[in-house]
C-alpha cells in the first residue's frame, strides 16, 4: 500500500486491509468450528451403549446378561445392585434378601464385571442359573431389583445403564465413578 499526495492511506486502501482482516477471521472461525464437529465425531464414531436384559427360557432359566449395542467399547468401572433401594453386596446376598428365610445352596454363575473391556456387540453373562428356585425368586422380586451399570468410553465420557422395574434407563453422567 502506498501514501497519496500527502502521506495520507487512501479510503481505499484502508476498506482492503479491513476486508482482509474480516476475511482472515472468519476462516478462523470457520476451522475452529470444524474441529470442533470433528471432535464431535470422533466421539460419536466410538460410543458405547450397554443394554442389560434378563432371559428367562423354558420358564426356569435365569440369564441376566449386558450387550455394548454401541459403536465403540466400554470400559465397564462398577456395578451396583439394589433390592428395595437397599443396596447389595453380592448376588448371595440378594438372594438372601429376596427369600427371607435362608435357602439352601444354589448353584449359579456370575462373573465380575469391574475393569472389563466389552467390544461393540458383545454379549457378556454377569448371571446364569438353572435353578427352579432362584427363576422363581427373580420372577416374584423384579420390581424391586434395581442393577445399574458404570462405564467409559475410550475418550472418557462417563455413562451409566440402570434397570429396574423392567424397564431401562440411561445416562451420560460425566462424572468418573472410582469411589464405586
Amino acid at each position: 500500500m502506498g501514501k497519496s499526495k500527502h502521506g495520507k492511506i487512501s479510503s481505499f486502501e484502508i476498506i482492503i486491509g479491513a476486508s482482509a482482516v474480516l476475511v482472515s477471521l472468519c476462516a478462523l472461525f470457520v476451522s475452529i468450528s470444524q474441529v470442533h464437529l470433528m471432535q464431535k465425531q470422533m466421539h460419536l464414531a466410538v460410543m458405547p451403549r450397554i443394554d442389560i436384559s434378563f432371559s428367562y427360557i423354558a420358564s426356569e432359566n435365569l440369564n441376566i446378561s449386558i450387550t455394548n449395542c454401541g459403536l465403540g467399547p466400554a470400559e465397564i468401572l462398577a456395578t451396583k445392585i439394589e433390592y428395595s433401594s437397599v443396596a447389595v453386596g453380592s448376588w448371595e446376598e440378594l438372594f438372601r434378601m429376596m427369600s427371607k428365610e435362608n435357602h439352601e445352596q444354589v448353584n449359579y454363575s456370575a462373573s465380575k464385571l469391574k475393569d472389563r473391556m466389552l467390544v461393540p456387540l458383545q454379549i457378556f453373562p454377569i448371571l446364569t442359573t438353572k435353578e427352579d428356585n432362584l427363576f422363581k425368586l427373580f420372577e416374584a422380586n423384579k420390581d424391586k431389583i434395581k442393577i445399574t451399570i458404570f462405564y467409559k468410553s475410550l475418550y472418557n465420557d462417563y455413562f451409566e445403564v440402570c434397570r429396574e422395574n423392567l424397564t431401562v434407563s440411561g445416562a451420560i453422567t460425566n462424572k468418573n465413578v472410582d469411589h464405586w
